[in-house]
């Protein structure tokens, strides 16, 4: 028993050696690898913030878009009426309403085939000219021209080739001044006690 106890202390006092060196051995690279894992740490924070800032969205720039103002498209210009002055064969006073091709019930065709829905209120007349377009009585022949005078346009020579079921001698209109459209008309209205003189019947 005794040789026991001797042998069992030896024992107990070489292993407590070897695990005090063990412990003093072993612990500077314990340090060494908490050192590597720290500096590995460091390392891959780095390398991530790296990236995170490399990843950053570039702010897109705005395209820039040149913005060229179109000049409006000159409009043309009305043409020159001249009053070409012949003898008057008749004289007529009374109202001169306003209608266009649109109106209701037009097809933008005239009486006389003549068609104005392209907003032509125009007719170039071998004698008179440039003129105006009115519709008239049927006791003035198509081809008619007629002198208006005192009407809100002022003067001017007009051909008569167009007819209106409420214009004539005897109704509400004497002539009715043929416009671009219905809106325009509306603009231009009536006008009253307008002179017509009947310079040419017919052709």
């Amino acid at each position: 028993m005794k040789d026991f106890l001797k042998y069992f202390s030896i024992g107990v006092s070489v292993f407590m050696i070897v695990l005090i060196a063990c412990c003093i051995f072993l612990q500077p690279e314990h340090k060494k690898i908490n050192i590597g894992l720290k500096a590995k740490s460091i390392k891959t924070t780095t390398f991530a913030k790296a990236v995170e800032v490399h990843t950053e969205e570039v702010p897109k720039e705005k395209p820039v878009v040149e913005v060229v103002e179109e000049e409006p498209a000159p409009v043309a210009a009305a043409p020159q009426l001249e009053v070409v002055e012949t003898p008057s064969i008749d004289t007529q006073v009374g109202v001169m309403s306003a209608y266009g091709p649109d109106c209701v019930g037009c097809s933008g065709y005239l009486s006389n085939g003549h068609y104005a829905g392209d907003g032509n209120i125009y007719y170039e007349d071998p004698t008179y000219g440039t003129v105006r377009i009115v519709a008239g009585d049927r006791q003035y022949p198509i081809g008619s021209i007629v002198k208006v005078s005192g009407s809100a346009l002022g003067d001017f020579n007009a051909i008569v080739l167009d007819r209106g079921g409420g214009i004539g001698f005897g109704k509400r209109f004497l002539f009715d001044l043929l416009f671009s459209s219905e809106a325009e008309a509306s603009q231009f209205g009536t006008s009253y006690n307008v002179t017509f003189d009947l310079l040419r019947s017919g052709y």
